[in-house]
């Protein structure tokens, strides 16, 4: 008895002074290392050991879905006779936003805890040495594969003495990775309704409502390449929460969604998200098709804040100019609103006004009175005009983007009702200035009256309408101010607006202002007329424009002819060489680390088909992309797309003409949107 007593103290003490053993293993990146949660292990008694990996500052690994790219981290062991391990207990993972990519994966510190299982007939006072070879795929500007050999060494306590291995330096991190798990849903229903491409995912509390407020609700399915990641539109509703998903191309709906949902921040475990403490649940729900999803009872959109920090720190990397990003400030969004204002009126979206503008311009305003009071006047409506328009655009936008819908900028000329009027207004002007009719033999006399009482209300007209054809289109600076003002509270994002129309108004106002140029002008006459049948041309051609962009809405033309017709002048052919836009496409060639040009494009832009026609698609272009092996994607927008606009929105942008040059492991480069052929090539060449 003695001598088995001194025996167990024995191997106490060997366990003590030799407890569970490793070296860590260091890369430029990482810091690799075999841990385990006791000092020692007893025969067949399982243990908890893992992989823990400390990322360096911005460097990051993937969970078992890596998302849009990537791989998940993988380890081969050798162990000894006898023994066996299981799976990788994978913990919750991160959605990580890279450019127009979203990916599942880990920054910071990380375990990867497994269960091991000594053999039953492990000799007490012996050591188990056990290897692993540890492969991971670690990224931050560029993504690196790393391979490297752990060995983890763990004494062996007989159970027969009534020792029991005390913990580790480690033991907290296992407890803490144990807390945090994903556990099996309770006291919920899941229902995964599937319409074509969309899949809605609807959690309901089973005889209780979600108290608020409901904290974001985060998605990971286990199934790689199933869903557009990108594509993650979270609600509340009176019983729980929904998530809107849509799968990729080509993929046949599964017979069932398996993975986890996790509550986000703080709030999702103070509220009891899932009934109780856990902030990540897995689930299991068969898929059931249906002519069209219909949205559970009180469906409300909850923000995403991480798209909104991905903004920012790109923002921050540099890649993205400055304003990109929700951290731009308000005071810098003013400012570049202003500046993209004004360089709005050199856009040729706002060409089919000119003309109006121009003849405008030739006459004074009508009006009894001195003549400067008049043109001051005439230039406040003719602002007043403008930024009225341009503040109840912002409004409507601002509206629907809070009911849940995605639009962006322009989202007016997305609807064929809206494209139809503007065509009729055009025409109607064009015939107009040609002479065909003229506005006052038309209207009541008392009518025309009170219109030559109040010569304003023609500025004020003239502004509306400028903001009309000019709103489709982003100019530079006007696309980061829009990228801030759409994160904002309202009456921050309808400043930016405002400041943004009184930038397009200032030009004009100043010429109308300054009238000094006018006596170089000859005499009323005969010319006047003349220039009017000029300046209708512009307005013909833009009804000849808007048929064009309704034709490809409506279906009356085919996509490949409608993308062939917009090109028909230019002198390279896109037919076969611009690919519809696909994010699954995108990562796969991200992965094999070829490059992809996005150009961001829609048919009722101007400003997108005129770079189209003199830059994109002319041979020297095209033989730069050849050369630099890029890939060439277009994203059109003629029609509402939720892809393009959240593409739009993790880039900073709300609108288009938008050209990106997607990089592997790199943030996106944003080219400017008055394009020209050097700037591509620049951009070709960065590393």
């Amino acid at each position: 008895m003695t001598r088995g007593w001194l025996a167990a103290v024995g191997l106490a003490l060997a366990a003590a002074l030799a407890p569970a053993a490793a070296q860590p293993v260091i890369t430029p990146h990482v810091t690799a290392e075999l841990v385990a949660e006791r000092s020692a292990v007893q025969p067949g008694q399982p243990i908890r050991i893992g992989l823990r990996l400390q990322h360096q500052p911005h460097w990051h690994t993937y969970w078992r879905n890596p998302g849009d790219s990537g791989l998940p981290t993988t380890l081969s062991w050798t162990l000894p006779a006898g023994s066996q391990i299981d799976e990788i207990v994978w913990p919750v993972p991160r959605r990580l936003w890279i450019g127009p990519l979203v990916n599942y994966g880990f920054e910071g510190e990380l375990l990867l805890p497994q269960v091991y299982l000594p053999a039953a007939d492990a000799r007490g006072g012996s050591t188990l040495k056990l290897q692993a070879v540890a492969s991971w795929l670690v990224c931050k500007e560029v993504c690196i594969p790393e391979t490297v050999t752990l060995q983890l060494q763990l004494p062996v306590v007989s159970a027969a003495g009534g020792v029991t291995p005390g913990g580790t330096e480690h033991a907290a991190l296992f407890e803490r990775a144990a807390a945090t798990q994903p556990v099996p849903l309770d006291g919920w229903t899941v229902d995964v309704q599937h319409a074509g491409r969309d899949l809605l995912v609807s959690w309901a509390r089973s005889g209780a409502a979600v108290t608020a407020p409901a904290p974001l609700v985060h998605l990971f399915p286990y199934a790689e390449q199933l869903i557009e990641t990108a594509v993650h539109d979270a609600y509340r509703t009176d019983s729980g929460y929904a998530i809107r998903l849509r799968l990729l191309e080509g993929v046949t709906p599964p017979d069932a969604l398996r993975g986890i949902a996790v509550a986000q921040g703080d709030a999702g475990v103070a509220n009891g998200a899932w009934g109780g403490t856990q902030r990540a649940v897995e689930f299991s729900a068969a898929v059931r098709a249906v002519p069209k999803i219909e949205m559970p009872a009180g469906a409300q959109p909850l923000r995403d804040a991480e798209a909104s920090a991905a903004l920012a720190a790109a923002a921050d990397a540099g890649t993205v100019p400055p304003g990109a990003g929700a951290d731009l400030g308000w005071a810098a969004a003013l400012l570049l609103a202003f500046a993209g204002g004004m360089v709005l009126n050199l856009m040729p979206c706002v060409f089919p006004v000119l003309s109006i503008k121009l003849l405008s311009l030739s006459q004074t305003p009508r009006g009894a009175g001195r003549p400067g009071v008049a043109l001051r006047t005439h230039a406040l409506a003719y602002t007043a005009g403008v930024l009225l328009s341009f503040v109840a655009l912002a409004a409507g936008l601002l509206a629907l983007r809070a009911a849940g819908s995605a639009i962006g900028w322009g989202f007016q000329l997305q609807e064929p009702a809206v494209v139809s009027v503007l065509a009729l207004l055009f025409l109607a002007i064009g015939l107009n200035l040609l002479g065909v009719f003229e506005v006052s033999l038309l209207l009541p006399q008392r009518l025309v009256a009170w219109r030559d009482e109040r010569p304003a209300v023609d500025a004020l007209a003239s502004g509306v309408l400028a903001v009309v054809a000019a709103s489709p289109c982003t100019a530079p600076f006007m696309g980061a101010a829009l990228g801030f003002a759409i994160t904002q509270p309202a009456v921050v994002g309808l400043s930016v607006f405002a400041v943004l129309g009184l930038g397009m108004a200032l030009p004009y106002v100043l010429l109308v202002l300054m009238p000094g140029w006018r006596a170089r002008l000859p005499r009323p006459g005969a010319w006047m007329v003349r220039l009017r049948q000029l300046l209708a041309l512009p307005m013909l051609l833009t009804v000849a424009w808007l048929l064009w962009v309704l034709a490809q809405q409506t279906g009356w033309i085919g996509d490949r002819a409608a993308d062939t017709a917009r090109t028909t002048a230019a002198s390279h052919s896109d037919a076969s060489v611009w690919q519809p836009y696909d994010e699954a496409v995108i990562a796969s060639e991200l992965a094999a680390g070829r490059r992809v040009f996005v150009d961001f494009t829609a048919a009722w832009c101007v400003s997108c088909q005129v770079n189209e026609r003199l830059v994109l698609n002319t041979d020297a272009t095209q033989q730069a992309f050849q050369r630099a092996n890029v890939m060439l994607m277009r994203a059109d927008w003629t029609r509402r797309d939720a892809r393009i606009t959240t593409a739009l929105a993790r880039l900073g942008r709300n609108g288009v003409p938008v050209y990106a040059l997607l990089r592997a492991g790199r943030e996106p480069l944003l080219l400017s949107e008055i394009l020209t052929a050097g700037a591509v090539r620049d951009a070709l060449a960065a590393p």
